[in-house]
């Protein structure tokens, strides 16, 4: 009975990690998911309208906790005993890399096929089906790069958390594989500001209130 209830705080620990974790790679899905909607399914408004976004944004947020409750019943890597961790170690790598990268692959395979299939009716559209076919094909080059580097970066340390000790690595390499999160992250919100325009319109108007920033206002332009 001790060593359940001593147990405990690890195992919220190894849960709320888990479940962080979860929620930065499944948003990538989400994302992927509702664009294939948006761009396959353009003619239903249904899954173009906010109703379908934060449906998509809640099951996202709903999926990662479920994903991440067997960190709550078993003892993972943030316990200092497991028995469990061989089965958490593979259960993580499926659960928070591998299924993600499968179902943005999935949703961007889809849009890729779609998109080349309605190449040929580009012509015949005109310039309103032109415009349209290449800020798919654009979204779509934006989506993969974002994901790939995201992957790419927070990759090593989930396998050196969950099957490797990180302690055991050089200190140059470990502090390298700490930054490499935070720098995909800052890539993605980079290039989500870039490449979006609502976003840096909405950036531009919080700077432009404020007279000492308008320097930086005109850098977002």
């Amino acid at each position: 009975m001790l060593n359940t209830s001593s147990s405990v705080p690890c195992r919220l620990e190894g849960f709320l990690v888990a479940m962080a974790a979860c929620q930065m790679m499944y948003s990538h899905g989400v994302a992927a998911f509702s664009r294939m909607l948006t761009i396959i399914y353009a003619s239903k408004h249904i899954f173009r309208s906010n109703i379908c976004l934060w449906s998509c944004i809640g099951f996202g947020w709903l999926f990662s906790i479920v994903i991440a409750l067997p960190y709550l019943f078993l003892d993972g890597f943030t316990c200092s005993t497991s028995t469990t961790r061989t089965f958490l170690s593979y259960y993580t790598l499926f659960s928070v890399l591998l299924l993600p990268a499968m179902i943005v692959g999935f949703c961007n395979g889809r849009v890729f096929l779609f998109v080349c299939k309605s190449t040929r009716q580009v012509h015949a559209q005109g310039s309103s089906g032109k415009v349209s076919h290449e800020r798919d094909v654009r979204l779509l080059e934006i989506m993969i790069v974002t994901f790939t580097i995201f992957f790419a970066g927070w990759t090593p340390v989930l396998l050196t958390q969950t099957f490797g000790n990180s302690n055991s690595l050089p200190t140059v390499i470990g502090a390298c594989l700490q930054v490499l999160p935070s720098s995909t992250v800052f890539f993605d919100v980079a290039c989500l500001i870039y490449t979006n325009q609502p976003v840096r319109r909405f950036l531009k108007q919080l700077i432009v209130r404020h007279p000492r920033n308008a320097l930086v206002s005109n850098t977002l332009r």
